[in-house]
């Protein structure tokens, strides 16, 4: 019987873990008694903490479990969590003694190191590597910092922050990449010079500084764990081969734009750049964004928009149908990069490239006006009318949402929407 709980408090941690309830896993946890809580509840209850931003209570917890699971991946890997989190913490003070942050970045890289030995299977290795190379980001972007006499602004020091933080993933044939290849089609297309870059032994990860951002690329040497990409590409209702391309990746590069000197449109379109010189690369399959893998080729003619002076929103943004029974519904993933709410329109009449072109109005509307709405605001639609905005709870999405009434005659969008084939 105590086996068979065990295995019914496993499944509830893990749903809770899916569906990113850390603090309910914590509550339960704690919830028990000090004698029931065996090793393995401790170590999620580590994994929470972690997942919750408090790593002096993960730190605690782990120095409490030393003696028991120092051998162990699950221990070394949210021991790396934990300090990774508190050495960014303690380099964004002011005054931070940054040599003695970069002396406990080695302590972070070690115990990665030893998880990464004691990974028990493929999924286990791909957590480290990822993990591996943030912590080669964090301190890369530590030592740029510090040589410039400045310390690690609160975006950098939090990566895992959504507002600001740029992030892709390109979705490749093989475990190959040609960094000469990446700088000349970045120098070609867009006229960006990568100079004192950080290049790693392995030749898999690249660092660059520019315009007071830091620009991070890493080959990962395997496909997206968890069949994350393939879910992904199943929402691509513009791209019909999309799933079958995605299931031949066989590796991925990691793109990541971080910094604060630059004004969050700019800071996007810098990320775009790099992700559209990507693409560039032999055997590219597609791009990995938050709601869908998309084309190279469409993720490429949808960046001439900023040769146009216009916001690349198909870059940045994913623009989703979905149909109820009420009607046609849209939704946008990727707004929250720029600290605004997503967005919604439910239950239509609407043609879908009518409606999708309805939505990318919108959303470029909200992100050129810089507009922050709360419920009962309303949006000055193309001199047309105004648009009155309800924020709740989300209908298609988790999380607090924008609802905006479709227009039913919108006029014609702005700008040449690029088609994917």
């Amino acid at each position: 019987m105590p086996q068979e709980k065990n295995k019914t408090l496993r499944r509830r941690l893990d749903r809770w873990e899916a569906q990113g309830e850390h603090q309910q896993i914590a509550d339960a946890v704690l919830a028990l008694p000090p004698e029931k809580r065996e090793d393995w509840l401790l170590l999620r209850l580590a994994a929470a903490y972690n997942s919750l931003k408090e790593p002096e209570k993960a730190l605690a917890l782990l120095e409490e479990l030393r003696p028991r699971a120092e051998y162990t991946w699950a221990w070394q890997y949210q021991l790396g969590r934990a300090l990774l989190r508190h050495q960014a913490a303690v380099g964004c003070q002011d005054g931070a003694d940054m040599a003695g942050v970069l002396e406990g970045m080695r302590e972070v890289r070690r115990a990665l190191l030893t998880a990464l030995r004691l990974a028990p299977g493929p999924e286990e290795e791909y957590l480290c590597r990822e993990l591996l190379a943030r912590e080669t980001t964090l301190r890369k972007t530590m030592e740029l910092m510090s040589s410039t006499g400045r310390s690690l602004s609160p975006q950098v020091r939090d990566n895992e922050e959504k507002a600001g933080r740029f992030g892709g993933l390109l979705l490749l044939e093989r475990p190959r990449w040609d960094i000469i290849q990446f700088k000349e089609d970045l120098h070609r297309r867009w006229g960006v010079v990568v100079e004192n870059e950080h290049v790693s032994d392995s030749g898999n990860v690249l660092i660059f500084a520019l315009d007071g951002c830091v620009v991070a690329i890493c080959l990962m040497a395997g496909p997206v764990p968890g069949r994350e990409a393939e879910e992904a590409a199943a929402g691509n209702y513009m791209w019909p081969q999309a799933l079958e391309a995605t299931e031949g990746h066989q590796a991925h590069l990691m793109v990541a734009v971080m910094g604060q000197l630059l004004p969050l449109p700019e800071r996007g379109k810098l990320f775009v750049k790099v992700m559209d010189a990507c693409c560039q690369q032999q055997g590219a399959i597609g791009v990995c964004l938050k709601g869908a893998v998309i084309q190279p080729e469409y993720y490429q003619s949808a960046a001439q928009m900023i040769r146009e002076g216009m916001l690349p929103v198909f870059n940045w943004i994913w623009f989703g149908l979905r149909l109820r029974e009420e009607g046609l519904c849209a939704y946008t993933c990727g707004m929250d990069a720029f600290g605004k709410d997503e967005i919604e329109i439910l239950d239509t009449n609407a043609d879908p490239a009518a409606l999708r072109g309805f939505l990318s109005d919108i959303a470029s509307c909200v992100l050129e006006r810089d507009l922050m709405l709360s419920d009962g605001d309303a949006i000055d639609y193309e001199e047309k009318g105004r648009l009155a905005v309800t924020r709740s709870p989300g209908v298609l999405l988790a999380g607090t949402t924008l609802k905006v009434p479709y227009w039913e005659t919108p006029p014609a969008p702005a700008g040449e929407k690029p088609e994917e084939g």
